[in-house]
């Protein structure tokens, strides 16, 4: 039998492994549909695009999983908001002062620095409703048990188990 510290090494264990799991997941599901969309929308994009792609579902994943108690609505906008804060900070990184020029709003009315705009962060708005309810989604169908985890935990611990019996046997 196991004890009660070895349990709760387990599931500290468990834990941690599904935490990792679920951002690698987050970034790269994110990233990906980022990037596919910009392909679909403008015919092209940037690999950091789907690195800020990652990023933004990441944080929609926590903030909608944090506030799951309000509305769509609320939720969306916090979305959109996360989106545009992390686009302007992607903007002045990438295009201000590295000056890359992957993207430019300058020409939009109610722009800031030519990195955001009011008509992308109502976008950004739209988006963030679909973001929420896919986070939704991956918290209660892939996450929600710690499937892929306690799979690989209960193979590790069977090959333990075999090998220990095994030396156990040749001890006698």
């Amino acid at each position: 039998m196991r004890s009660q510290k070895d349990q709760a090494s387990r599931a500290h264990t468990d834990a941690a492994w599904n935490n990792i799991l679920l951002t690698l997941f987050l970034f790269a599901s994110g990233g990906t549909l980022y990037y596919l969309m910009e392909l679909g929308w403008r015919g092209w994009s940037h690999p950091t695009m789907g690195l800020l792609g990652g990023l933004c579902f990441y944080f929609i994943y926590h903030a909608n999983r944090f506030f799951h108690h309000r509305s769509l609505a609320f939720r969306a906008f916090l979305g959109a908001v996360i989106i545009t804060a992390l686009e302007l900070l992607a903007g002045c990184i990438l295009n201000i002062f590295m000056g890359m020029n992957i993207w430019d709003y300058s020409s939009k009315p109610l722009n800031f620095l030519g990195q955001i705009c009011f008509s992308m962060s109502v976008l950004w708005f739209l988006l963030s409703v679909v973001a929420c309810i896919l986070s939704t989604l991956v918290r209660k169908y892939v996450f929600e048990y710690p499937l892929l985890v306690d799979t690989a935990h209960r193979a590790v611990s069977a090959d333990a188990m075999y090998h220990s019996d095994k030396d156990v046997g040749s001890k006698q």
